[in-house]
């Protein structure tokens, strides 16, 4: 017998015994003993289901969604993602990404937080300084919530300006 030969029965058989072996485990083991508790199931109906608010009609992208427009129904929790509102109140007023459709659940990721001030929207801008206030009329050039900063436009002088939301309708310059 050749040194190749013999290499080749020597790995068939180590693999051979390793795959009997592997094969002997399970029988190794005792098999799982049943018990009345362990046959009770060990999660309720009532934990299994969970309350996620839906929207009783569909929505299109853009539109706040209300109390009026939220109902709440039992899902299996299977069903219940790290995403998924589980609160009608972590619903209600937020506005919607994309088009919704109803009796589904709502994922944080199709949502956003309606903002104070719309791409278009004239709104009030007002410049504080020291005792001073002067406030005037502007044009946004984007969508902003309370905090956040926005371009608008002064259509007398077609300047382009930032400020902060500070309120509905109301830009602070900075």
């Amino acid at each position: 017998m050749t040194m190749h030969r013999a290499l080749i029965l020597s790995a068939l058989f180590c693999a051979t015994t390793a795959q009997a072996q592997v094969a002997a485990i399970p029988a190794l083991l005792p098999p799982p003993e049943l018990t009345n508790e362990a046959l009770a199931s060990p999660i309720s109906t009532a934990q299994s289901e969970v309350q996620v608010p839906v929207l009783k009609q569909p929505l299109q992208r853009g539109q706040t969604i209300t109390a009026d427009n939220i109902t709440m129904v039992s899902v299996p929790a299977s069903k219940v993602y790290a995403s998924t509102i589980t609160s009608a109140a972590e619903l209600t007023g937020q506005q919607t990404v994309r088009p919704l459709p109803a009796g589904e659940a709502v994922n944080k990721l199709h949502v956003r937080i309606a903002p104070l001030i719309s791409r278009n929207q004239m709104v009030t801008l007002v410049y504080r300084k020291g005792g001073i206030e002067l406030s005037g009329t502007a044009q946004a050039l984007e969508d902003g919530q309370q905090g956040q900063s926005i371009r608008v436009v002064n259509p007398a002088t077609r300047s382009t300006l930032t400020g902060t939301v500070t309120a509905d309708g109301v830009v602070e310059m900075n």
